[in-house]
């Protein structure tokens, strides 16, 4: 589940072990991918928040984390159920 918070930040809400998936994504797109030097650190610190089962993301970092060069890294069913627990509430 993914909120837009009233600070505008995003709420993202999975479980634990979905949260290690993508934390395994985003280090390996860290290691194996070249990225632009602001889109490196904005994973970085997406990254740093990946921890237990819920986060607050910027919208920056939310983004970031959930495209299509960070996705690559999981599986087609796993990326596609993430992506709709992700979906943002209005």
């Amino acid at each position: 589940m993914a909120r837009t918070l009233k600070s505008g930040k995003i709420a993202v809400k999975l479980s634990e072990e979905t949260m290690s998936i993508l934390r395994l994504a985003v280090q390996q797109r860290l290691h194996f991918d070249e990225s632009p030097d602001y889109l490196h650190y904005l994973l970085g610190e997406a990254l740093d928040k990946l921890v237990g089962d819920s986060c607050k993301l910027r919208k920056s970092e939310f983004f970031a984390l959930f495209q299509e060069a960070s996705m690559r890294y999981i599986d087609l069913p796993t990326q596609l159920l993430i992506r709709q627990a992700v979906q943002l509430e209005e």
